[in-house]
């Protein structure tokens, strides 16, 4: 199994919207994808609940049968589209892949 997990921490504004308006339209639009990438085998997307001053504003974490099906997600025109909305209104990631 592969995992992929990448932490945001989102501008106070972008796209004209505050950061909790992009930080829900980010989850939509990550959330959307399991049903046009059949690779996906687990998807979770968390918005940060809590308030320590180290932490990022949404997660995901995502699983895959390995490498190559990862490889496959990753350059899906839907992905390139929901990473295309993330670039704009991100202001920090952080993202750990690992092998399990």
């Amino acid at each position: 199994m592969f995992r992929h997990v990448v932490m945001w921490e989102l501008m106070a504004k972008a796209n004209e919207k505050s950061r909790q308006e992009n930080v829900r339209e980010m989850k939509r639009r990550l959330e959307a994808l399991p049903a046009v990438i059949p690779q996906i085998q687990d998807y979770e997307v968390g918005i940060n609940a809590g308030g320590s001053s180290a932490a990022m504003d949404i997660v995901l974490i995502s699983s895959f049968r390995n490498t190559e099906e990862f490889e496959i997600y990753r350059q899906h025109p839907a992905h390139q589209e929901v990473l295309e909305f993330i670039r704009s209104v991100q202001s920090m990631a952080r993202v750990v892949d690992y092998q399990q």
